[in-house]
């Protein structure tokens, strides 16, 4: 199995990258290469204003080395350097958890750099620490107060900057796994409503005229197709598909008798109120009104007798 190369290290003349940087070249890359080769692999690793500096002299690599450093790599620059990016750092606001990992990074950063180059008494120090506790959040600086003022804790004695460090490292962590944690409950949750809309989706029951297309869940009473039929084509719909009479859905049991529709559908057209759909009222604009569903029909013979009939009588 081929792998790739491994990438070399790069330097364009930021003072805070020199000591990595130079680190880096020094253990990874001089062992694979042989001692002619590294005056053009350590050119091949510098831009900008770095290059310019080593130009004149990249036949001899301890001239480059020697200017590089005369430029970038004297403790008292780094160490400016770095001191000046952490008095820079604003306020974190309760809450701005995003801040706060990233003064945590550049703090550890910061000591690691600074270490590289036997610097890091300068950083770690009461008054670094006493600046960057100004930094925290208020509810975390609570919490380190506590930490250093109990009894049994010998953090003023110690090395108070490492301890510093440690714990404002474990609340970045908690603070990372707390957002990991909601990240994957939100997933979680977006995951489960598409399932559920999913569900709710084929739940719904299409209308009878597009049962089987793809993407159609509009119910019979929103067909357009349907509402652009006559009433007797609807009420042949209706029969034809065993659908209720009165709501109009086929999970219903009204299909045999409107009367026994579950949903206690009533037509609301004027005067009628009779147990089938509006949509299957039928207006004669006559005699009066006449309804397609049986049921009317039925209960109006039902609730006629011959004691009560009345012979129509026509104006002279």
């Amino acid at each position: 199995m081929k792998l790739d190369r491994v990438k070399l290290p790069s330097f364009s003349g930021a003072i805070r990258e020199y000591p990595r940087f130079k680190t880096d070249f020094e253990r990874q890359v001089i062992p694979t290469i042989d001692e002619e080769s590294i005056p053009y692999v350590l050119k091949s690793c510098l831009s900008g204003e770095a290059l310019e500096i080593v130009k004149n002299v990249d036949d001899d690599v301890s001239k480059m080395w020697e200017r590089l450093y005369e430029r970038y790599g004297r403790p008292s620059k780094v160490t400016d350097a770095i001191m000046f990016e952490i008095k820079r750092m604003r306020q974190v606001n309760e809450g701005n958890d995003k801040r706060f990992a990233e003064l945590v990074t550049l703090v550890e950063s910061s000591f690691r750099d600074l270490k590289l180059i036997g610097m890091e008494k300068e950083i770690s120090n009461t008054t670094v620490v006493s600046f960057i506790e100004e930094k925290i959040p208020k509810s975390i600086k609570v919490l380190w107060c506590l930490e250093v003022c109990e009894e049994a804790s010998e953090i003023e004695d110690m090395d108070k900057f490492g301890n510093f460090l440690k714990f404002t490292l474990k609340h970045k962590r908690a603070i990372e796994y707390g957002s990991d944690q909601m990240r994957s409950t939100i997933q979680k949750m977006g995951q489960t409503h598409a399932i559920e809309e999913r569900r709710s989706t084929n739940n719904r029951e299409a209308c009878w005229i597009h049962e089987g297309v793809p993407d159609t869940y509009h119910p019979i009473w929103k067909c357009r197709e349907f509402m652009g039929k006559s009433v007797q084509e609807r009420g042949q719909l209706v029969t034809e598909n065993k659908a209720c009479r009165a709501c109009l859905r086929k999970d219903c049991g009204g299909f045999k008798d409107a009367r026994l529709c579950i949903r206690g559908f009533k037509c609301y057209e004027t005067g009628c109120k009779q147990p089938h759909n509006h949509l299957l009222h039928e207006t004669t604009g006559v005699v009066g009104t006449t309804c397609l569903a049986s049921s009317c029909h039925a209960n109006n013979i039902e609730n006629s007798s011959s004691e009560n009939t009345m012979l129509p009588l026509q104006k002279i």
